[in-house]
Formats: C-alpha cells, structure tokens, sequence
C-alpha cells in the first residue's frame, strides 16, 4: 500500500448503544478519519444484537459482519477476513416458500455454516440454489438436499428463527412478535 499503515479492526460488541454516542455517523466518522481499515464484527444469530449498528460501521469501513451460530465456527470466522467475503444475495428453494437464515447472515465467508428454515415440503430432488456477489463478481452455488429429517419440531424451529428475525426489528414488528 505504498507505505501506509492499514489496520483491521474487530467489535466484539452486540452493538447495543447503552451509554455514550448513539449517532451512527458520528461514531464512524472517526474510523473514517483515521488510519485506513476495515471493521469486521460477528454476531451469535441470538435476539438481542443490535445488527443494524453493527452493518452499518462494517459498511462504512468496507468490512463485514459475520455470523457464527455453533461454537466450532469461531475458528474459522476469527480468520475470515483475510479473503473479501461474499455477499449473500438470494436463496430458493423449489416447493418452499418464505425462506429464512438462523441470525441473517448476510456477508458469507469460506466454510461457514447455514441454518435455512422455510416452510413447505421440498422435492426429493430439490436443490438449494444460492446466489452471491463480491464486487462485480456474482456466483450461484446449488446445493443438493440429500438427507431428510422429518420431525414434529420442524414447525418448531422456523418458528424461532422468524420469531427471533421479527424481534430483531424492534418496534416496527412488536405487535406481530408479541403474539
């Protein structure tokens, strides 16, 4: 980089703003400001995280968000940065509708994991198809559904990623949450 000093910086944070500034902008400006680097963040896929505050300073920095949802990702997320992750874009599935990701991932790095709920029954030959982008570059990736678990708890699970999704936004979605 010509001599320059370009740091990466990590927030281990839920982004909750419980003291102090809580102006978005403000609170980049000075990582703008100041030495060139990006700010990565991670995120659990828990309620409770403020994951807008969170994108948004990764945004402005030219970082990323990452979301780690079991124990074993931790390894391979910390490391994540190193290569420019991928945006996720769009998800489908022939036969399911209204298709979910346990904690909204939206940046995807190499190796991560994904929890997809959806409701319907997909075909025995379904594939899940994934489309993402990194700067001009776009890449659909599908992903034959091999095993099938039928369970009385499925209707469970989605219920607690949308559940969970509907309280993330707040006071936009609380009468719908609450019930």
């Amino acid at each position: 980089l010509g001599g320059e000093i370009w740091l990466d910086y990590f927030l281990l944070s839920d982004g909750a703003a419980t003291w102090g500034e809580v102006n978005l902008h403000r609170i980049t400006k000075p990582l703008k400001e100041g030495l060139p680097g990006s700010l990565f963040a991670y995120k659990t896929g828990q309620t409770g995280t403020a994951t807008g505050v969170l994108e948004h300073l990764a945004r402005e920095t030219g970082g990323a968000v990452f979301t780690v949802n079991k124990e074993d990702e931790i390894k391979e997320a910390a490391v994540a940065h190193r290569q420019r992750p991928w945006q996720l874009v769009d998800v489908k599935v022939e036969g399911v509708s209204d298709l979910l990701f346990a904690g909204r991932p939206k940046t995807v790095y190499a190796g991560q994991s994904l929890r997809l709920v959806g409701r319907g029954t997909p075909q025995d030959d379904a594939n899940v198809v994934l489309t993402f982008e990194r700067g001009e570059e776009k890449k659909t990736l599908n992903v034959k559904l091999d095993e099938r678990v039928d369970s009385e708890l499925a209707p469970r699970l989605y219920g607690q990623v949308a559940v969970g999704q509907l309280e993330d936004l707040m006071h936009a979605t609380e009468d719908v949450a609450v019930s």
